[in-house]
């Protein structure tokens, strides 16, 4: 079985494993009885990932794939989880190999806490000794503030409003409290996981391989390019060569499977059965996924203990029962988020902090972080050397001790994975952990996740872009200096193949850095100081005089293949008005330099009126220089007659017979990440700068009250969208 399609981010989560949203890892669960129900819910997702120059989709071509929903506690947290990512399978080793891979991943059941049998006392009797010790202790400190301020008879409000040296011991005491919540939070996270989507996931995985390397790019400049709305909509040769290939081409297919969760294990050998050892000529026109048998798990749920109410000890009783009421719940999480707040201003009052609490939440980094995503203006060297974070693409999960399990679910070496999970905050859960939550996000710094993202995919274009070169007989670029070596344009892709391959491996934005060779590292300086150049996803349409290429004229040689100009309708925002015409790619070289290559073969060396004239002398003739210009976002001839639109993907948006292939998939078109940022800021919008987790419980609880569920906030965090009325 073939096991790559993931990295699942969720491996070994269970219900009560507790999560720290600074970082986003799940730790051990910290539950120690059996509070929790499981309901039968039947649902599945097909996805289509892997590379492809012929075929887009939101996974294809991805180098990471974005994660569903977002867990945060501040805005600034939420925005980190919803840019976080994790590794799948979706990039080539070498220009001579296309990889796919088919999943399906069923739901079969939703495993919950049932909070509605349960009160505080009990919920925290559920817990293991040393947490529910923990959050005692917070208490006997919550306590002690409400007791200190009942002897001296004044309000909490009243003696934080008032000056500090009027009720020091008031101040003391509530500085405690302050620093036993934190430590609970240090040590057992802010959120707990009280929900998991069961299932597994499988799926067969495809390898194409070309004997001869020029055969992968063949095609490039009049293949049939395929915008995927449906990973349905695809067949395995459009995948590979944009439905152009010879019958008698010199390809062989690989077939292999993976399972995750051993569920779907039948299922997924029979499907792997279908194309095992098959030619790629006899699977020219299959679509997979619709070859798939049915794939939900038809043995049902996974099968837990039965629900067990735990017997609160005296102490525990006791404890919570003397809070009586919740009437000053609110006071104490605003004097959480002011020691928040306080730490970034000393000179903040307490006063002061409550007005400014109570303004609009200020977004305007977020939205500036939008704006870089869509048009993909991300600067991924901005002070690369202090990002040291490691494995900042794979949000893992720490492997409990086997002792340690009391539960028949073990992750994925059973025969179900989690799927998605539900986390709550802590003091959604025990009252008396009460915080404040920072909405606004401003003068927000472009994330080690997402700048992780377009790295990756930065090298992974580059290494298409050199191994397309390399094949279209563009072997070498002469550099400026005469005295330095030529450099070799197989050598930079595989260079930043390996590259790419490092950050997979969760190697840092600097450590990937500087083991790119001095050739490549020089034109990823160049390429990211021009950030546009991402959007050439469908590479560059070519515009002179009103007039694109869109055919070849009878003029060329072996050397040089000379392009008829014709006029094209393109008006500057039209970009469909290319699906038809030979589109170029850009070549970036050492020297700051931006050549232009294709539309099938060779360099372009001259433009004229009437004509486009590319050379195949191995990359050693004298190429058109072009020039980025950052306002207009397009690059110009010296002789401003002849400018290179990059095109995107939108541009072939629900055009059957776009003609071309794609050179980079970016950021800017990941649409999941783009509505998780919009959902993000539709949900802020609605707060003031902060909020409080006393807003969640009634000022007239007491210890006997059982929680309704639907009353716990929640946030959702899966590989699938949130299952449907959970």
């Amino acid at each position: 079985m073939f096991n790559s399609e993931i990295e699942n981010p969720l491996y070994a989560v269970t219900i009560g494993s507790h999560i720290k949203s600074y970082d986003n890892n799940f730790k051990p669960s910290v539950i120690d009885s059996n509070i929790s129900s499981m309901i039968s819910q039947v649902e599945k997702h097909d996805r289509m990932s892997g590379t492809s120059s012929y075929v887009y989709s939101d996974r294809m071509n991805q180098g990471s794939f974005g994660i569903s929903g977002s867990y945060g506690v501040s805005g600034v947290s939420k925005f980190e989880a919803s840019a976080s990512a994790y590794v799948g399978n979706a990039a080539a080793n070498s220009s001579k190999s296309v990889e796919v891979t088919y999943s399906a991943l069923s739901v079969c059941g939703v495993e919950y806490v049932d909070f509605e049998k349960l009160t505080v006392p009990q919920f925290l009797s559920g817990l293991k000794k040393g947490c529910r010790q923990s959050a005692l202790g917070a208490l006997d400190c919550y306590n002690a503030v409400n007791k200190e301020c009942n002897d001296l008879d004044v309000s909490l409000s009243e003696a934080l409003t008032s000056d500090k040296n009027q009720y020091p011991t008031i101040h003391d005491l509530l500085q405690k409290w302050v620093k036993a919540s934190d430590e609970f939070c240090r040590d057992y996270g802010d959120g707990l996981v009280v929900g998991i989507a069961w299932g597994a996931m499988g799926g067969v995985h495809f390898k194409m391989t070309a004997t001869d390397e020029d055969n992968s790019w063949k095609y490039g400049g009049q293949a049939n390019f395929s915008y995927a709305g449906l990973d349905k909509s695809v067949s395995l040769q459009a995948i590979y060569d944009g439905s152009k290939s010879d019958q008698e081409a010199d390809v062989t297919a690989t077939c292999t499977s993976f399972v995750s969760g051993n569920a779907l294990s039948d299922q997924v050998q029979k499907w792997f059965t279908k194309f095992s050892e098959t030619a790629l000529q006899q699977l020219n026109d299959v679509h997979v996924l619709v070859e798939a048998p049915n794939m939900n798990i038809t043995s049902g749920a996974p099968k837990i203990p039965e629900f067990v109410t735990p017997k609160p000890s005296d102490d525990v009783t006791n404890k919570v029962g003397s809070l009586k009421n919740l009437d000053d719940l609110h006071i104490y999480a605003k004097a959480k988020a002011y020691e928040e707040a306080k730490a970034k201003n000393s000179e903040l009052t307490f006063e002061e902090f409550l007005k400014q609490s109570e303004k609009e939440s200020n977004l305007s980094g977020l939205e500036k972080a939008k704006e870089q995503v869509k048009e993909n203006n991300i600067n991924t060297l901005d002070n690369i050397e202090s990002l040291n974070q490691k494995e900042i693409l794979v949000k893992k999960t720490e492997v409990m001790d086997t002792a340690e399990i009391k539960r028949p679910i073990k992750g994925n070496s059973d025969d179900h994975i989690p799927l998605g999970v539900w986390i709550a905050h802590w003091s959604n859960l025990i009252p008396w952990l009460a915080q404040g939550y920072c909405n606004s996000i401003e003068d927000l710094d472009t994330s080690e996740g997402i700048k992780a993202r377009v790295m990756l995919q930065d090298f992974q274009t580059l290494s298409r872009i050199y191994h397309i070169a390399h094949a279209s007989g563009i072997e070498y670029i002469k550099r400026k200096d005469r005295s330095l070596p030529l450099v070799k344009t197989a050598a930079l892709a595989d260079n930043f193949d390996h590259v790419a391959a490092l950050m997979q491996d969760g190697k840092t934005l600097s450590e990937a850095y500087h083991s790119l060779s001095d050739p490549a590292a020089l034109i990823y300086q160049y390429w990211n100081e021009n950030t546009f150049l991402r959007n050439a996803e469908l590479g560059l349409g070519f515009v002179r005089n009103h007039k694109s290429i869109l055919s070849p004229t009878s003029g060329g040689n072996d050397s040089r293949t000379i392009y008829k100009l014709e006029t094209i309708a393109f008006n500057g925002r039209n970009f469909d008005a290319f699906s038809q015409a030979y589109k170029v790619l850009p070549l970036p070289t050492p020297d700051k330099e931006i050549w232009a290559f294709g539309p099938e073969k060779g360099l372009l060396s001259s433009a004229y009126d009437t004509e486009a004239v590319f050379s195949k002398s191995g990359g050693l003739v004298k190429a058109m220089n072009f020039t980025p210009d950052q306002e207009s976002k397009t690059l110009h001839s010296k002789d401003g007659k002849t400018t290179l639109y990059p095109i995107r993907f939108s541009a072939a948006a629900g055009i059957e017979n776009w003609k071309g292939m794609s050179s980079s998939t970016n950021i800017g078109a990941d649409h999941g990440l783009e509505k998780s940022l919009q959902h993000l800021e539709e949900g802020l919008h609605k707060l003031s700068a902060w909020t409080y987790s006393s807003a969640n419980w009634p000022e007239n609880w007491d210890d006997k009250a059982a929680y309704h569920q639907t009353k716990i906030k929640k946030q959702y965090v899966g590989l699938i969208e949130e299952p449907k009325n959970t």
